[in-house]
């Protein structure tokens, strides 16, 4: 399976302004799977370039929107190497959320700890720091415990 991250820009025609501009919208490839995102910009439609994926001309508006499509790219290309290099196979959905801010997993401190305990039973080399660890985030768990008991 092709697993290469593709990334498109395009103006959504359907949606034009007042002012005759439309919005800049994204879509993340990777392999079979598809995701669609806002770019959150907005560029008259005159000026869009649909074979460059960019805004065409010297301008001051073609230049900050271009600058901001170029900062959208590499950010979307380096959530996608790492979550590629964390766990081998990447879905477009799992890098969109990456992007966005949307966490797709994330590891509680509870669960953490629950790891960290079966390692110092087996591991004798382990038993120190995992009691240093504990040792040092004690006052943490039990402003957590408290915590939720008064919620």
């Amino acid at each position: 399976m092709n697993t290469d991250l593709k990334l498109l820009f395009y103006v959504k025609r359907t949606e034009v302004k007042q002012d005759g501009s439309c919005p800049v919208m994204g879509r993340i490839t990777i392999g079979r799977t598809m995701a669609q995102f806002s770019a959150k910009l907005t560029v008259p439609v005159s000026l869009w370039d649909t074979r460059a994926g960019k805004v065409s001309g010297k301008s001051k508006q073609a230049v900050e929107v271009n600058r901001s499509l170029d900062r959208i790219s590499v950010s979307i290309n380096s959530h996608y190497r790492q979550i590629s290099g964390l766990k081998g196979t990447v879905t477009a959905t799992e890098v969109k959320n990456a992007f966005q801010g949307i966490a797709s997993a994330q590891e509680t401190l509870v669960k953490y700890f629950a790891q960290l305990t079966i390692y110092p039973l087996f591991y004798k080399e382990h038993q120190k720091v995992f009691f240093r660890v504990l040792y040092d985030n004690l006052p943490h768990i039990i402003f957590l415990h408290i915590l939720s008991r008064n919620f």
